[in-house]
């Protein structure tokens, strides 16, 4: 009997992370790559091998790479709307093509390590908003032979509002704090309810915290980052009551 599961895909421009769940297990568990049981975020790349023919993605791509001869293909995420044409192994591809076949391969990777496993829902969420990019992922449903209701399209700070709003209402009577951060950087959110309206109304504030805080400034220097962070935070903090704080990575 096929197990089906409901997959929350965290897609950003270098790396993609995969979430899981089923009605079985009733826990929602992170994705490792498959050579290293220690690290969930798998690198946006194919690697196709001249020799084989074979496409690899993500980590098995990284390694591929020195291994092989062959064409790496980067910034697929970057260029995922291009039309551009691009010629590998005697056949034509456009990055478009490429993006999407990158993102399947991701799933398949998935779901090859669950025998029968079948993909009942998947949430893509993507940093910010493109519509360029909704319109290319739109058509991911067909790459994946589902329903087109299966698949659902959001961004960080959208998904993030409605996990904040499905807590209890206690964590949210001032201001939430919400802290997101990637490869690229730092992103704070403050969120605000203006009460007495019907319908209430979400402020959302934001400040791009990138250039103090990303993966390149600290080159493994987890006390300087853990001190960086917390500036940040008092900060943020000292500007008004915060009911509570969310962290996203």
């Amino acid at each position: 009997m096929a197990e089906a599961y409901y997959i929350g895909m965290d897609l950003c421009p270098e790396s993609t992370q995969i979430s899981f769940y089923n009605d079985i297990k009733r826990e929602p568990e992170t994705v490792n790559q498959l050579n290293n049981k220690e690290t969930y975020m798998m690198p946006n790349i194919l690697f196709y091998s001249n020799k084989t023919g074979d496409w690899f993605v993500g980590s098995e791509a990284s390694e591929a790479r020195f291994k092989e001869d062959g064409i790496i293909l980067d910034e697929l995420y970057d260029n995922a709307k291009s039309e551009e044409i691009v010629e590998i192994g005697e056949k034509n591809y456009t990055y478009r093509q490429l993006f999407l076949m990158m993102l399947k391969m991701h799933i398949d990777s998935f779901l090859y390590r669950y025998e029968g496993a079948v993909v009942k829902k998947l949430i893509i969420t993507v940093p910010d908003y493109s519509r360029d990019l909704y319109k290319v992922l739109g058509s991911f449903y067909k790459e994946l032979g589902v329903d087109k209701s299966s698949i659902s399209l959001t961004s960080h700070l959208d998904s993030g509002l409605y996990y904040i709003f499905n807590q209890s209402p206690e964590l949210w009577v001032n201001s939430v704090a919400l802290f997101d951060y990637n490869t690229d950087g730092l992103q704070y959110y403050r969120i605000d309810i203006s009460r007495g309206r019907n319908p209430e109304v979400i402020q959302v504030s934001h400040e791009d915290y990138t250039k103090q805080f990303n993966m390149s400034m600290f080159a493994g220097d987890n006390i300087l980052m853990d001190v960086t962070f917390s500036k940040i935070v008092e900060h943020e903090m000292k500007k008004t009551y915060i009911s509570s704080v969310f962290l996203t990575l």
